[in-house]
């Protein structure tokens, strides 16, 4: 159901986000104590495109300046965050309740991020300097957008079957990113193996993947497939 950071953890998307951007993120804290990093882009504090947890508040960082929100998040409990780096508008909601927790507006002014976009872990004067902020929630999805509405990025938890490493797949690139840091990640267990001919065509994966998924991920995999999420959980004996 999820991928969970053990000790020093990070994901490298590969990608520099713009100053306009999206992020969707899915998560649920294991704890509220110290800093957590949910996303990275900056250089030495600024041309920031960051989201931290701090303590059991959220705090937004867009290009020099931070907002924190002033409600406060649970552990154990799942959300979602929004944070639209072009409309200047933060939010984080209850995933099951859709009830939002806290809501900002980040400081405005165009600018670029500093650095390729990470998860998990922060970082200083470049991506591999100063490395801090470790997380350790459980990580359900990450999107990010374009202004234009775009799909950049689509990451999902994922088992690599050949070795059984933990990390994350693209469904946008079809992609598997694993952690590059000396921890691990720990899972529930994966659900969906995409081995039937209808998820390879469409999703350009084999069957060395397995991609975690509920079934709001199921419907959007649907889509890609042009199939149902019936048919899927019946094909893949759900």
């Amino acid at each position: 159901e999820y991928i969970q950071a053990s000790g020093q953890c990070r994901i490298k998307t590969g990608l520099t986000p713009a100053w306009d951007d999206k992020v969707e993120m899915t998560w649920q804290p294991t704890t509220v104590s110290g800093n957590q990093n949910l996303w990275c882009s900056r250089i030495s504090g600024t041309q920031q495109f960051t989201v931290f947890m701090i303590g059991n508040k959220v705090r937004f960082d867009r290009n020099g300046a931070q907002v924190t929100g002033a409600e406060t998040i649970a552990a154990a409990t799942d959300y979602m965050i929004v944070a639209n780096y072009g409309t200047l508008a933060g939010s984080v909601t209850k995933t099951e309740t859709g009830e939002t927790v806290t809501s900002v507006t980040m400081t405005e002014g165009d600018y670029t991020p500093g650095s390729e976009l990470c998860l998990f872990a922060s970082h200083d004067a470049s991506v591999d300097a100063g490395l801090n902020n470790f997380g350790s929630y459980r990580f359900y999805s990450f999107k990010l957008k374009a202004s234009n509405g775009t799909v950049k990025c689509d990451l999902v938890p994922a088992k690599r079957d050949s070795d059984g490493t933990l990390g994350v797949y693209d469904v946008k690139r079809s992609l598997f990113l694993e952690n590059d840091l000396t921890g691990a990640f720990t899972t529930a267990g994966m659900t969906i193996t995409p081995s039937d001919p209808q998820w390879g065509a469409a999703l350009s994966v084999s069957d060395e993947l397995t991609i975690d998924a509920g079934d709001g991920r199921l419907w959007d995999l649907a889509k890609e497939c042009g199939s149902t999420v019936d048919a899927i959980k019946k094909t893949n004996q759900l």
